[in-house]
């Protein structure tokens, strides 16, 4: 008899509405593990990509899941695509039709529905386009938000502009590349000067084919490295003075 493993609350929507977010990608018991602490909370969640392609009547399914999930009456779940949809596509949700990487989309979105506390892409999965919707939507993020990117797998294949050569070209390089900027204080490079993103990007994790970036406060300097812009290369504590 085989014993049957009982569903977290995300996966078990997901798979009562078909989200492709449990049936192939299994990415809810990734999101339920960090936003289970936000189910109450009045969560301004946006995804961008929802599914259905060209048909107006197809989609929405993960607008529903997170409908459900986040129980407080003040919710907002918004969906874009690029296709134009039914607006009773995914009841209870906010349906936009535009381009992620079009300036003019997302300060629509931003002034219609934000500031945001989850930010999912599962767009394009195009470099250019990810980058384009970081730059634009990072500041519309609230502090302690969660900005995800999906389907990191196709970082990989070169349809998808990707490369499995390691290059900062990819959306895994980007990703490769936070690494240092949440570490940026430490740097020894004199006359460096900390971008918004140093400054706020306080955490990335990694579950397969899916990342977590936290926004917050990454303002605190290092306990080693004076602070920047310094004007020459600084010791470094070695732990044996």
């Amino acid at each position: 008899m085989t014993d049957t493993v009982e569903l977290d609350p995300l996966s078990a929507l997901g798979e009562k509405y078909g989200t492709d977010k449990m049936h192939d990608h299994h990415y809810t018991p990734a999101y339920h593990q960090r936003f289970a602490e936000l189910r109450d909370e009045p969560v301004h969640l946006l995804e961008i990509g929802i599914g259905g392609y060209k048909d107006p009547e197809i989609g929405g399914e993960s607008l529903r899941m997170w409908r459900d999930y986040f129980t407080h009456p003040d919710a907002v779940i918004v969906g874009l695509d690029i296709y134009a949809k039914n607006s009773n596509l995914a009841p209870g949700c906010y349906v936009e039709m535009g381009e992620q990487a079009d300036p003019r989309v997302m300060e629509k979105l931003i002034d219609l529905y934000g500031p945001f506390d989850i930010i999912v892409d599962d767009g394009s999965h195009f470099p250019d386009d990810v980058l384009q919707s970081w730059v634009f939507l990072w500041t519309s993020l609230k502090s302690g938000g969660w900005y995800v990117i999906e389907d990191l797998n196709t970082s990989y294949w070169p349809e998808f502009g990707g490369s499995s050569e390691r290059t900062g070209d990819t959306v895994i390089g980007f990703l490769q590349g936070l690494i240092d900027r949440i570490h940026y204080a430490d740097f020894d490079i004199p006359g460096y000067n900390p971008n918004r993103f140093d400054l706020s990007v306080v955490g990335l994790e990694i579950s397969r084919n899916i990342a977590f970036i936290r926004k917050g406060d990454n303002s605190e300097p290092s306990k080693q490295m004076p602070p920047h812009p310094h004007g020459q290369t600084a010791k470094v504590w070695t732990g044996q003075e």
